[in-house]
Order: C-alpha cells, then structure tokens, then sequence
C-alpha cells in the first residue's frame, strides 16, 4: 500500500510481535479481557454482610479469548478486508508470547491467576 490503511480487530496487542506482513497479508493476534457488569438484584434479598453496590452485583459478563485475525491489504489507502478470523483461542487465558513463522503462527496463552497465601 502506497497511502494510510486501517484494519480493526477486537482486543489488545500484546507487543510488536503481534502483529506481522506476510505475503499482502496482514496477520494479528489480540486478546479480549474479561468484560464485568453490575448484574441487577432485588434489594431485598441483599444482607449487610455481601457486597453489593446499591442493587446490584459485580459478575463476570464475559471471559478473556484470543483471535487471530488476517487481513489483505488494499492496493492503494483505505481499509484492509478482513479473509479470516480464528477466535474463541484460550478462553479463559491472555496472549503471552506470538510469533510468525512463514505461513504459521505460534501463540502461548496462560491463565491469570491470582494467589493468596495466610
């Protein structure tokens, strides 16, 4: 491409490596973090002894995921078209580490979790 080119994808990149020009072909590897909510409750039923901001409860609305999306580049500027994407990838888990290798891709994804120790 000659001028300025746009592509969307959902998520977040973890780092340069995440991204990579193959061939015409733009590839990208994001994450989508866990989305929270205020999940309405009858105020009746909340005690003294939970934690509920007035009427409500923070609930996990969606899981974290991954995709890896490719994208062509257009001869001239304007926006990418979107030739596939691969979602749903670690559910649950995050981007750690992507790499780009000719016409594959490797991705690791972990699991955050969060330790308590006593």
């Amino acid at each position: 491409p000659t001028g300025l080119v746009i592509g969307k994808t959902p998520g977040y990149l973890l780092n340069q490596f995440s991204m990579d020009e193959y061939k015409g072909y733009f590839r990208v590897a994001t994450t989508e973090r866990t989305r929270w909510a205020c999940i309405p409750v009858d105020p009746g039923t909340v005690s003294r002894r939970t934690h509920h901001w007035p009427h409500c409860s923070w609930e996990r609305a969606s899981e974290s995921k991954s995709q890896l999306a490719v994208m062509k580049f257009p001869q001239e500027s304007g926006e990418m078209e979107l030739i596939n994407v691969i979602d749903n990838l670690g559910v649950t888990e995050e981007i750690k580490s992507v790499r780009f290798l000719d016409d594959k891709a490797y991705l690791v994804t972990f699991m955050r979790v969060r330790s308590s120790f006593v």
